[in-house]
């Protein structure tokens, strides 16, 4: 609908821009402190950006299975928002041959 706002999809976008900021913050100093500046290999951060996503979809499905205030999101519209990704994820996986783990 034209002028709606889309609730799922502006928590989905903020959540994903949060954890990947953190993530990058994190590789950045484990970069500059630990590695003597030695890149991340691409596979590395791309596993690790997933497991802070699945982290952060667990979180929140917690989260919203506990709360109840007002404006929070419940767990049915949590669970919708994750199943975008869900679903984003497994047509990746299945149209490449690479391997993640």
């Amino acid at each position: 609908q034209r002028g709606k706002r889309r609730k799922l999809w502006e928590n989905l976008w903020t959540t994903l821009c949060t954890e990947s900021v953190h993530l990058t913050g994190k590789l950045r100093s484990e970069r500059v402190i630990q590695n003597e500046s030695k890149e991340h290999i691409t596979a590395e951060v791309t596993k690790r950006w997933i497991i802070a996503i699945e982290r952060r979809s667990s979180l929140d499905q917690m989260v919203a299975w506990q709360t109840r205030s007002k404006g929070a999101l419940n767990l049915a519209e949590t669970e919708a928002m994750w199943a975008l990704v869900i679903e984003v994820e497994a047509r990746r996986m299945h149209s490449t041959t690479r391997s993640w783990e």
